[in-house]
């Protein structure tokens, strides 16, 4: 499979204290031209003339994010961040494939997508055991962005 990707994205860091900063950042859709083969393993080898192995390729639209992060360090050993993020799938409607050669006389397939926009939140602490040795845990939630799961 290959493909290209492009994006932007922007940044600012804000020092509310010596010990404490707020992170924003903003990353645009990122498109994604993708190419690859579609090879189909058949049970019958009478069928492949209606599924032959055949190229493939679409294009994606991955969803901006907005990001937030706030971060605290308490003395050199802890530190706490927490961090809200939107994506934006609403825009998502269906991914469209085009094949190089037809499976069951079409070459296109189209998937329906029904997404909607999720957010997640990040909340983690950093132990900073020695000067060599950090120790990281954290939890991330997500609300599904797939309506029919």
């Amino acid at each position: 499979m290959a493909g290209a990707i492009a994006s932007d994205m922007t940044s600012a860091l804000i020092d509310l204290s010596k010990d404490t900063s707020v992170g924003l950042s903003y990353r645009s859709t990122i498109h994604m031209d993708i190419d690859g083969n579609v090879p189909l393993e058949l049970p019958n080898q009478g069928l492949s003339s209606l599924f032959p192995y055949t190229g493939a390729r679409t294009s994606v639209d991955l969803p901006p994010q907005a990001n937030a992060r706030i971060f605290s360090k308490q003395r050199y050993t802890f530190i706490f961040e927490l961090a809200p993020r939107l994506e934006v799938w609403l825009t998502f409607k269906e991914l469209n494939v085009l094949l190089d050669h037809p499976i069951v006389g079409s070459t296109t397939s189209i998937a329906p997508k029904d997404w909607h926009n999720t957010w997640v939140g990040l909340v983690s602490l950093k132990y900073q055991l020695n000067d060599k040795v950090a120790l990281f845990g954290g939890y991330q939630y997500s609300n599904n962005l797939v309506s029919n799961l």
